[in-house]
Parts: C-alpha cells; structure tokens; sequence
C-alpha cells in the first residue's frame, strides 16, 4: 500500500506507454445462408519499460512530502519488459440479407 511501505521497501512502479505489432490467423465457417461460426488466433508482440520505485523513509502524514531515504544507495530500477500475450477468439455472426 502506497504510503504505508517499510523503510526502503518498494514504493511502487509503472509501464511506459508503448506500441507492438501482432500475427492473426482465423476462420469463418458458414453454417447456413444467415449464421456463421469464427474463430481466431492472435500473437502480440509488446516491449516496454517498466520502472520500480524505491522506498520511502517513513510514512508521511497528510501535511507533509516522503522524503527519499538518504542512507541508502538505492536508485528507481528501469527494466525492458515483453509482453507477449497469446489470445484466442470464438463467434457466431448473422449476415442480415
């Protein structure tokens, strides 16, 4: 919980914002005139960075800013990070004549 973390623990982290790319594959079968059955596969590709935020000295009240801990050598770590999820996808469809 933000705020209320050891002393020099973990303070939180994020994710840049980013773009990838993805591979897609899928088939419609046709079940009569009207309905449909789909289904497809899709592989993304994403990479970013991710950035882990040290801790603070102390829980600071509502009046007063976290200070960072002075007595540690410690700096915010920044990793590269994939993200490469792989996600199916099932349907029905109707095609209004």
């Amino acid at each position: 919980m933000k705020g209320e973390e050891l002393l020099g623990g973990v303070d939180g982290g994020e994710f840049d914002s980013t773009f990838g790319f993805a591979l897609q594959g899928g088939i419609d079968y046709e079940i009569n005139n009207r309905w449909f059955f789909n289904f497809d596969i899709k592989q993304k590709f994403i990479s970013t960075d991710m950035t882990i935020y040290h801790g603070w000295c102390g829980t600071p009240s509502k009046s007063q800013m976290a200070i960072p801990c002075p007595d540690y050598n410690v700096e915010d770590v920044v990793e590269k990070v994939k993200i490469n999820p792989l996600s199916f996808g099932l349907g029905i469809g109707f095609r209004f004549n």
